[in-house]
């Protein structure tokens, strides 16, 4: 038997809040939701963050990457200034080029690194503050299927357990 330290409603509750998270597709999402957890699904793209105003050389991936709405806006995990920004091959061999679900708060810009002194050069693009999740879109939809169709379960297993019966 396994245990577990996380009790049924508890679960319960931490199910029915994901189900519940906006899902972002557009910019104007992005703005709307800023600050906020939420579901952005897109697709995975690795990105040269150097300044190169004219695209006079090629691209240089280091790590950075962004998911591409279907408008067209990037949202750069993470600050393209913090260590997590920089992700790890496996996860960039993984994800490249396929739609995936990111569970996290996003923020409608980069925000400034803490501590700076004087302003920065930095991206004027969405950015996601947190990463709880990574999925593959079409994994992250059955997930979600499967976590409703569980939620309804344990609600009808709830209410039997909560029953009051009369022995007659």
């Amino acid at each position: 038997m396994v245990k577990t330290t996380v009790g049924l409603s508890q679960l319960t509750e931490n199910l029915n809040y994901m189900k519940k998270l906006p899902i972002i597709l557009t910019k104007a999402e992005v703005n709307k939701y800023h600050r906020q957890k939420v579901i952005v699904i897109g697709k995975y793209t690795q990105k040269d963050v150097r300044y190169n105003p004219f695209n006079l050389s090629p691209p240089i991936y280091e790590g950075n990457v962004a998911v591409i709405l279907p408008d067209g806006t990037g949202v750069y995990l993470y600050p393209t200034w913090h260590k997590k920004a920089i992700r790890p091959a496996k996860e960039i061999a993984m994800y490249e080029n396929h739609l995936v679900a990111i569970v996290g708060i996003i923020s409608k810009s980069i925000p400034d690194p803490p501590n700076s002194r004087y302003p920065i050069a930095k991206l004027l693009s969405p950015c996601t503050l947190t990463i709880d999740a990574i999925e593959l879109y079409k994994n992250a939809r059955q997930s979600i299927h499967i976590f409703r169709r569980w939620i309804i379960d344990c609600s009808i297993f709830t209410e039997i357990a909560n029953a009051k019966y009369t022995i007659a």
